[in-house]
C-alpha cells in the first residue's frame, strides 16, 4: 500500500498536471479568438480590396459622355486567392457608375451566393438603382447572361438573382479572373425636385438605335445561334436552367431573344411528366401579333407555326428533342446550332416597297 507521503506526492502531481491542462486551455482559448480577429480584420481588407477594383467599360465614361454608354464590366482579379475564398452571403459592391445619363447605379457580387441561394455553387447578382429609375437590362457573369429584366425602383434597392448561374464554369483561369456585368436596353429617370418639380429622362439613345435596327435587319428572317461547348452545359446545367441569346432585331420585329434549356424546363407539379434528356426551345419577341416561326436544334426542326406573342413573352416547346440522343453519335460536334427562322405576316412586299 501506499504510504501518505506518496499519496500527498501523487496528489499534487495531479493538481499541478490539472493548473497545467487549464493554462494550455487558457491560451488555447486566447490564440482562438485572437486568430478570429485576425480573420476577420482580413476578410474586411478583402471587401475593401475588391470594392475598389475599377470597373472596365466598353467606352470609359466622363461626365459629358456617359450617355452614350450602355454595358459596364467589371473585372475580379485573383480569383482563387480572394474571391473564391469569401463566405456565402459576403458581399462585394462595385463602384458608382453612371450609363446613359442616369447616375448613381451600382452592382451587388455575391460570389458564393446569399441566403436565398438554393442551387450549391451558384453566385448571387444585383443591380441597385436610385429612386426613380425604370430599367430594362441584362445582367452577366462570365459568359453567361440573364434573361432581360425590367424593374421600377420606387426606393434606392437591388433588383436580379439570388441564384443566378453556377460560378466555377465563368472563370477566366487564363487570368485568374471573373467579369461582371450589366448590359442597359433602356431607361427612364425621374428626379422629384420638390415644390411639384419633376424631371424626366428618357435617354433617347437606346430608342435611335433599335429604331435604325429595326430598318437595316426588316429583310433578313434567320438567326443561327452557336452554342460552344455544348456538352459540358450540359453537365453544367441543371433541368430548369436557361441560356439565352444576345437580342435580335430580324424581320420588323425588335428586341427578340432564343431562350434555350439545355436539359429541359423545371418539372411543375400536377402537370403531364417530361422526359429526361429532352432540350426546351423557347422565343422572346418585344412584339404584339403573331408571327411564323421555323425553330431548330442540331438536326431537329419544328414548324412553321403561328405563334401569338403579347410583349416580351416567351413562346416555344418544353420539349423539343432528345438532345442527347442528337449528339450520342456525333462526337465530332462541339458546339451546337440554334436558330430560328421568323415569317412576320405584317410585313408586306407592295412593287418593291416594303411595308409594314
Amino acid at each position: 500500500m501506499a504510504t501518505v507521503s506518496e499519496t500527498q506526492e501523487l496528489a499534487w502531481k495531479v493538481e499541478e498536471l490539472e493548473c497545467k491542462i487549464e493554462g494550455h486551455q487558457r491560451k488555447h482559448e486566447e490564440a482562438k479568438v485572437r486568430l478570429a480577429d485576425e480573420a476577420k480584420q482580413l476578410r474586411q481588407k478583402l471587401k475593401a480590396a475588391l470594392q475598389s477594383c475599377a470597373i472596365k467599360a466598353q467606352t470609359v465614361p466622363t461626365a459629358s459622355d456617359d450617355i452614350f454608354i450602355r454595358r459596364v464590366d467589371w473585372r475580379l482579379e485573383k480569383y482563387n486567392e480572394q474571391i473564391k475564398i469569401m463566405p456565402k452571403g459576403d458581399a462585394i459592391w462595385s463602384p458608382d457608375f453612371a450609363i446613359m445619363d442616369t447616375p448613381g447605379l451600382k452592382l451587388e457580387f455575391f460570389p458564393n451566393g446569399k441566403d436565398t441561394t438554393k442551387n450549391s455553387g451558384f453566385c448571387a447578382l444585383f443591380l441597385w438603382c436610385p429612386a426613380g429609375v425604370s430599367v430594362k437590362y441584362r445582367l452577366r457573369v462570365g459568359s453567361h447572361w440573364a434573361e432581360p429584366e425590367q424593374d421600377e425602383y420606387k426606393k434606392k434597392m437591388g433588383h436580379g438573382h439570388s441564384n443566378f448561374c453556377l460560378l466555377e464554369p465563368q472563370v477566366d483561369r487564363a487570368t485568374d479572373s471573373l467579369v461582371v456585368g450589366v448590359e442597359i436596353l433602356s431607361i427612364s429617370y425621374v428626379e422629384d425636385l420638390g415644390y411639384g418639380v419633376r424631371l424626366f429622362n428618357d435617354a433617347p439613345e437606346g430608342m435611335v438605335m433599335n429604331a435604325m435596327a429595326v430598318m437595316q435587319n426588316r429583310e433578313m428572317n434567320k438567326v443561327e445561334w452557336k452554342i460552344k461547348d455544348i456538352r459540358k452545359r450540359l453537365q453544367e446545367m441543371p433541368r430548369g436552367n436557361a441560356m439565352y441569346s444576345r437580342l435580335f432585331t430580324i424581320a420588323g420585329v425588335r428586341d427578340m431573344q432564343i431562350e434555350f434549356y439545355p436539359n429541359g424546363i423545371a418539372q411543375v407539379s400536377g402537370t403531364k411528366p417530361l422526359r429526361d434528356g429532352w432540350c426546351a426551345f423557347y422565343v422572346r419577341a418585344n412584339d404584339h401579333g403573331t408571327l411564323n416561326l421555323t425553330m431548330k436544334v442540331a438536326e431537329t426542326v419544328k414548324g412553321p407555326v403561328g405563334t401569338s406573342f403579347e410583349r416580351n413573352q416567351a413562346r416555344g416547346l418544353p420539349e423539343f428533342c432528345d438532345l442527347a440522343e442528337e449528339l450520342k453519335n456525333k462526337p465530332e460536334i462541339q458546339d451546337l446550332i440554334c436558330s430560328v427562322t421568323v415569317e412576320n405576316p405584317r410585313l408586306m412586299r407592295q412593287d418593291g416597297v416594303i411595308a409594314i
